[in-house]
């Protein structure tokens, strides 16, 4: 290779990089920049109350001002999601696998979970606090209700999505069910798991919030229920910021994991290949 040839792969590389990070981080800062600012815009043209609709700068502003608060009450909301959600994946993914292991399996609990996401979780939480009490664990259990069904589905979808030829290929090598699983399933089953577990990060955090609305003495949640309770309207809106914050860098976390698990997967090599 030339000294030549090898400036214009580092040129490539440096281009790519750049419209990479245009991508991730340049338009997505713009669409917000859209919304925030359409917001702001109808708040001084139709002169809106505070108490009715606080601009982005009122709520922004009372983020900052409140960041005690906030610092005291997010913690609480960030655990009962962690606990919730890494409940989800491990009880999820155990589901998913005895699922396709077994067909009699997946006939007893396919129904079960068609049930379990039907139900109105906001009306159950009350039920939850008498049965495990007025503290965390009721809304770790609201939190993994609500994000269980994503992590199952996709993953079992993954786990039946693997092409039969592929399956006979290493049946005919003398592999056991175990190793067909192992060597087959699970890895075709990887970019179903993080899809689901992106859209379940985001259910996590909706049933913390739900969880803590229907009772607790810290968390986000309460925040919400006590603004509410005090028509406090930027309070209510600085904590659907953090709130909103939190699932969002949370759902950028799974995205990350994802690229260091499969960075093999047509999506990551379509991508570099879009940015080179």
């Amino acid at each position: 290779m030339t000294p030549g040839s090898d400036k214009k792969s580092v040129d490539r590389a440096r281009a790519g990089g750049g419209r990479f990070w245009t991508a991730e981080v340049l338009y997505p800062a713009v669409a917000i920049g859209l919304l925030l600012t359409v917001w702001q815009l109808t708040v001084v043209v139709l002169e809106l109350r505070p108490t009715f609709l606080p601009s982005p700068v009122t709520a922004f502003s009372k983020v900052f001002r409140s960041y005690d608060t906030f610092l005291t009450h997010a913690p609480v909301t960030i655990f009962e999601i962690v606990g919730g959600y890494a409940l989800s994946i491990v009880v999820g993914v155990a589901t998913a696998f005895f699922m396709v292991w077994s067909r009699v399996m997946e006939k007893i609990v396919s129904p079960i979970l068609v049930f379990l996401q039907t139900i109105p979780y906001i009306s159950v939480a009350p039920l939850l606090i008498i049965w495990f009490g007025f503290n965390i664990a009721p809304k770790i259990v609201v939190s993994f209700l609500m994000s269980y069904f994503p992590i199952v589905v996709a993953t079992a979808a993954g786990m039946n999505a693997v092409e039969n030829d592929m399956i006979d290929m290493v049946r005919s090598m003398s592999a056991s069910k175990w190793q067909i699983f192992w060597k087959s399933r699970f890895p075709n089953s990887l970019p179903y798991f993080f899809s689901g577990a992106k859209i379940a990060v985001a259910f996590a955090t909706s049933g913390a919030i739900v969880g803590e609305y229907v009772g607790a003495d810290y968390g986000l949640g309460y925040l919400i229920v006590l603004s509410n309770s005090d028509t406090n309207s930027e309070l209510l809106f600085a904590t659907i910021i953090v709130v909103s914050a939190i699932g969002v860098g949370f759902f950028w976390l799974i995205h990350w994991v994802e690229k260091m698990c499969i960075p093999w997967h047509v999506a990551f090599r379509e991508e570099e290949g879009r940015a080179l």
